[in-house]
């Protein structure tokens, strides 16, 4: 039995995700820190390195592609102090984290310098399975 499920399944379990993203009465957010990632999902983010927050529209989940699944852009965040962008943490809609993400690694950002005061928006944001 092959333990990596085909793409077609990876991709349909990726919808599953995002959907989950969805759950609880407040939207799922993209949540940008400075300095170290948490060492696991379970260890709560230092609100002190919290550079900006990106709120995604609900439903987050906009289409299912041939390689990847990708969700609707998150409106325009406003970078609350200067810093580089290092890490985020995506959180659902009851408020919960779900997936922590390295800068650079697995999020593409124009720009991890993020300067007091202006914005950052996610305009295209795209999950691949891992096959």
């Amino acid at each position: 039995m092959s333990e990596t499920p085909s793409k077609a399944v990876s991709l349909h379990m990726l919808q599953a995700y995002a959907e989950y993203l969805d759950l609880g009465g407040l939207n799922a957010t993209f949540v940008f820190y400075e300095g170290i990632r948490a060492a696991t999902i379970d260890d709560a983010a230092d609100n002190a390195n919290k550079i900006v927050t990106c709120t995604l529209p609900k439903p987050c989940f906009k289409q299912v592609l041939a390689d990847h699944i990708e969700l609707n852009a998150s409106d325009a965040g406003l970078v609350i102090k200067s810093g580089e962008a290092t890490w985020c943490r995506i959180y659902n809609g009851q408020g919960l984290p779900v997936l922590d993400l390295d800068v650079g690694e697995e999020v593409t950002l124009n720009n991890a310098e993020l300067a007091q005061g202006t914005t950052l928006m996610l305009n295209a944001i795209k999950f691949r399975p891992s096959l």
